[in-house]
C-alpha cells in the first residue's frame, strides 16, 4: 500500500507563502497521509477551491511531466468555464432568458465545476507522481 504524503515542511521548502502555510497547519495540523488516490481526490475536492493553493501545489509539487498533464486539463476545463460563463451572460444580458440572480448562478456553477476538475486532476497527478516514486525506490 502506498502512502503518499504533503506535509508543511514539504510546502515550506518549496516556500510557501505565510498564509498558505497558516491555512494548511490550521487545515491539517498533521499533515495530509492517504493510501489511496480516492482519499486525496476526496481532500482535493472538499479544500481545493480557492483560486490560489491549488494552482501553487501543482507548480510546486509536480514533476514537470505531471505538471504539464496538469495544465493540459487544467486549461480544458477553464476554457469549458469561460463557455458556459459566456453563454449565461448572452442569455441573460442579450436575450434577456435568464435574469441577473440566474445568471450569478450559472456563472457560479461554472466556476465551481472548473475548481474542482482543478482539485481532481491535481490530486489524481500528485498521487499517480508519488506512487511511482515509492514504487520505483
Amino acid at each position: 500500500m502506498t502512502k503518499v504524503t504533503i506535509t508543511y515542511e514539504q510546502l515550506k521548502s518549496k516556500r510557501a507563502c505565510e498564509d498558505g502555510l497558516e491555512l494548511f497547519k490550521e487545515t491539517f495540523p498533521n499533515g495530509i497521509s492517504v493510501t489511496s488516490k480516492e482519499e486525496l481526490v476526496a481532500i482535493a475536492k472538499k479544500y481545493g477551491k480557492g483560486p490560489v493553493y491549488i494552482y501553487w501545489a501543482a507548480e510546486k509539487l509536480l514533476l514537470e511531466n505531471y505538471y504539464d498533464k496538469y495544465l493540459e486539463v487544467k486549461n480544458q476545463a477553464y476554457d469549458k468555464h469561460l463557455e458556459v460563463k459566456n453563454q449565461a451572460y448572452i442569455e441573460c444580458k442579450i436575450v434577456k432568458q435568464l435574469s441577473d440572480d440566474e445568471y450569478k448562478i450559472v456563472k457560479q456553477q461554472a466556476r465551481d465545476e472548473y475548481l474542482e476538475v482543478r482539485a481532481i486532476v491535481f490530486a489524481e497527478l500528485y498521487y499517480q507522481q508519488e506512487s511511482t516514486k515509492v514504487e520505483g525506490s
